[in-house]
């Protein structure tokens, strides 16, 4: 997670010591002086940002992989996103889950914790569906969680993955997305974002399997 942290600080830094020279300086002018004050602020906080969804990682480490069948894990992480969610009851819930056993390495703790905070942002995000697909195929399991809300652009949801972004219900961190990505890498996987055909949005996580 450390060493994470750094290469994605890295151009961060590099734009906050180039301000900050550019506000110093007095051979640029006020102009120039003026837009590095109000660009110092907002670089210091992506930094923040970034440093707070790295400490949230951390606890990820140390994950234990087993052998063993994912559709229990889809089923169960699904089920406690929708139960918890306060749209329940106006959003329709779509599964979509092999009948034969899907077995793939992985914790089924944090892989769970992973799938539910997809599965909720999905929920909230929603108009009225939420489809959650589990695909083994190829020796590759993924599994997609679509809605159809407003959707994202590829470079938000980028951010959000980096744990970049603010939430956007709270004035704090949107770390759910940024979790979910870290355990999947942790399981050697990833976590892919396309825009939902139909609208909306879709997160994929890909794993080996």
């Amino acid at each position: 997670a450390y060493q994470r942290l750094i290469h994605d600080l890295h151009t961060q830094v590099a734009s906050l010591r180039n301000w900050t020279k550019l506000m110093d300086s007095s051979k640029y002018g006020n102009k120039s002086a003026r837009e590095a004050a109000e660009n110092i602020p907002k670089v210091a906080e992506e930094i923040l940002l970034q440093v707070s969804a790295a400490k949230s990682n951390l606890r990820f480490e140390n994950s234990v992989l087993l052998e063993k069948d994912i559709r229990a894990c889809v089923e169960e992480a699904t089920t406690q996103a929708f139960n918890a969610s306060p749209r329940a009851r106006v959003v329709n819930l779509i599964r979509l889950v092999p009948r034969k056993k899907v077995v793939a390495a992985h914790d089924p703790i944090q892989l769970k914790r992973a799938i539910s905070n997809l599965v909720s942002n999905a929920l909230d995000a929603a108009r009225s569906t939420v489809e959650v697909e589990l695909v083994h195929s190829s020796g590759e399991v993924h599994i997609r969680v679509r809605d159809d809300g407003p959707g994202l652009s590829q470079e938000d949801a980028g951010l959000f993955l980096r744990g970049r972004k603010k939430s956007t219900k709270e004035d704090r961190p949107a770390l759910g997305l940024s979790n979910a990505n870290h355990i999947v890498q942790s399981h050697g996987g990833k976590v892919v974002y396309r825009p939902n055909p139909v609208g909306g949005a879709c997160f994929e996580i890909r794993m080996r399997g």
